[in-house]
């Protein structure tokens, strides 16, 4: 039950909240709970167009998408609910595949509202899943010029778009990545992406200079410490790679027995007795350690999640 006060008061602070927080409205709650105030709020006035649009875009999170179209369908009946539908149905079509859908919408949605971070945003997604690489990179560089304090994520999926254009475009993913360190700081996920990039351009001096301050800054540096040790044994020196893979088992042991027990920590263990056998295993048959995450396909998605993107 809303608290007494004027319905014209309550309908414009929810419309209000919607407009600037389409995706994130009434988060604190439930999506069953935020559906149950969504049906009130419309029952209390279903002619406004922005309100069934909400509630699409909650039945849309919970997997409801015929329902959600219905509401987008009365939504566009109402005045005004042509241009309120188009972020929303953009969205929808994304999640059921329709990706040249999608884009129709996207485009015209920013048509009318350029300054939309999000939505360029979702248009360099959708690009991106086009096979679009160019003008993805176009729109991901449109978000982080609108958006006041844009997500890591951002820069990574536009550092993403140019990995395939050889060494310029490795240079200018670098670049692109250096800007969301400065801008954001030194967090982990930008740190590694930078060291892959790094490494791309055959520089591995600057990936393990990268890497080395991601150890000093680090109070648990063994995972940073295998990644060292496997670049170095790419690079051929294996007296230096020796040092780090034991430093890294030092640093193990140090975390205590209730650290040291862990999957993870098992997964690096049998990774540094591989590389530190003698004399030393063939490099191509010589597997990263799932939690070092070396590789530049699986920085993005995999150790990113498990830093929580926090800095070193």
């Amino acid at each position: 039950m809303l608290p007494a006060a004027p319905l014209s008061w309550w309908i414009l602070a929810f419309t209000w909240h919607v407009l600037c927080y389409p995706a994130v409205s009434l988060a604190h709650d439930g999506i069953h709970a935020r559906l149950a105030r969504a049906d009130t709020v419309i029952a209390e006035d279903p002619g406004q167009a922005q309100l069934w649009v909400q509630r699409a875009d909650l039945l849309r999170e919970h997997g409801d998408m015929s329902l959600a179209w219905a509401d987008l369908r009365r939504a566009r009946s109402l005045p005004g609910g042509a241009a309120e539908v188009l972020f929303v149905e953009a969205l929808l079509a994304r999640d059921l595949g329709w990706s040249h859908l999608a884009r129709r919408r996207i485009t015209e949605h920013l048509a009318l509202h350029p300054q939309d971070g999000v939505g360029h945003v979702l248009h360099g997604e959708l690009l991106a899943s086009l096979g679009r690489k160019a003008a993805a990179l176009e729109a991901y560089q449109r978000a982080l010029e609108t958006h006041e304090a844009p997500a890591p994520d951002l820069y990574l999926a536009a550092a993403a778009t140019l990995k395939n254009q050889g060494d310029p475009g490795l240079e200018a993913g670098l670049v692109l990545i250096e800007e969301g360190l400065q801008r954001l700081g030194d967090l982990v996920s930008l740190q590694l992406e930078a060291i892959d990039l790094e490494v791309g351009l055959c520089r591995p001096d600057q990936a393990l200079a990268r890497l080395d301050a991601l150890i000093a800054a680090s109070p648990r540096p063994e995972r940073w410490l295998v990644q060292k040790g496997d670049l170095l044994l790419d690079a051929g020196r294996g007296g230096a790679a020796r040092a780090a893979y034991l430093a890294a088992q030092a640093a193990l042991r140090a975390g205590g027995q209730r650290r040291s027990h862990t999957a993870a920590a098992a997964a690096l263990q049998q990774h540094i007795e591989a590389c530190l056998q003698d004399p030393p295993l063939d490099r191509a048959t010589v597997r990263t350690a799932p939690s070092s995450n070396h590789t530049p396909s699986s920085t993005q998605t995999a150790a990113h999640p498990g830093t929580k993107d926090r800095h070193p």
